[in-house]
């Protein structure tokens, strides 16, 4: 004979919701309830959850601090590694460029620059570009082509190749060269600045180059001694500071160029104001 089954003996036990009005409960409908609700919402997941982290509360907020310290220094150490990347780019491109390239050349190895400036009565445009070592001034005309350029070392370290010559910056005195036209000598009651041009003939395929000392740049060696403003032009005084200095600046003009007569207005490198009141001396 075939057994039935009963489905009702098998219902796994549900206590049932009491619809009654809770006034008309008696002592015991209320403690089952009370008891089906207790059992609810200690099997409630989010329950769980939520003693779980108050009970590992210092713990979470432990491994929270170590993650994000964690971001933090991970980009921190991106951006250090990006930065020191770039800068040494920049050091290892300077004789990737030279007057007569395009200034589309110069943007794409050193980027945008931190100042530009119109210089009308030439109609020339001047780039500044501020490296950890050196500053770097870019002169070009409305056919975006460079003029003039010139760098200006802020580092003593550091000690950049002149170009054509088999010279350093910071490895001679202006004495040591052979003898150059002195383009100015000025001074004021914060510095002094000198520069002179070398013409370089066929060699340098018949540019001037420029050596300066730029109160903004770097000194190489003890402080040299610097002719007061009543002897800028006194050939004695002349001769004891190109003695006693290292040119911490050259430049470079362009072929056949007559820019030696109107560097003097701009000068050879960066201001020295311009350069004292960049983004990176202001905070």
């Amino acid at each position: 004979m075939r057994k039935s089954f009963d489905l009702a003996a098998h219902k796994p036990h549900i206590p049932a919701l009491n619809l009654a009005p809770f006034g008309r409960w008696s002592p015991r409908d209320k403690a089952a309830q009370r008891r089906l609700a207790l059992d609810i919402h200690l099997h409630n997941p989010m329950h769980q959850i939520i003693n779980l982290v108050k009970r590992h509360k210092a713990v979470l907020l432990t491994a929270i601090s170590i993650f994000v310290g964690g971001v933090a220094f991970f980009n921190n150490g991106f951006e250090l590694v990006k930065n020191h990347l770039a800068q040494k780019h920049a050091e290892d491109n300077l004789d990737k460029i030279n007057s007569g390239v395009s200034i589309k050349h110069v943007e794409a190895i050193f980027g945008a620059p931190v100042v530009e400036e119109k210089i009308p009565e030439k109609k020339l445009t001047s780039y500044l570009y501020s490296f950890k070592k050196f500053y770097l001034q870019v002169l070009f005309d409305k056919e975006n082509t460079v003029q003039f350029f010139a760098v200006t070392v802020k580092d003593p370290n550091f000690k950049p190749k002149l170009p054509y010559l088999d010279l350093k910056l910071g490895d001679f005195k202006f004495s040591e060269l052979d003898r150059g036209e002195m383009l100015y000598s000025n001074a004021s009651s914060k510095f002094y600045e000198y520069a002179e041009f070398h013409y370089l003939g066929n060699p340098g395929n018949y540019r001037n180059l420029y050596v300066a000392y730029n109160p903004a740049g770097t000194k190489y060696g003890a402080e040299p001694y610097c002719p007061e403003i009543s002897e800028l032009e006194s050939p004695s005084a002349l001769a004891k500071f190109k003695k006693s200095a290292f040119p911490n600046t050259f430049g470079v003009g362009t072929i056949l160029g007559d820019e030696e007569k109107w560097i003097p207005k701009s000068g050879v490198g960066i201001d020295f104001y311009t350069a004292r009141d960049l983004p990176e001396h202001s905070y």
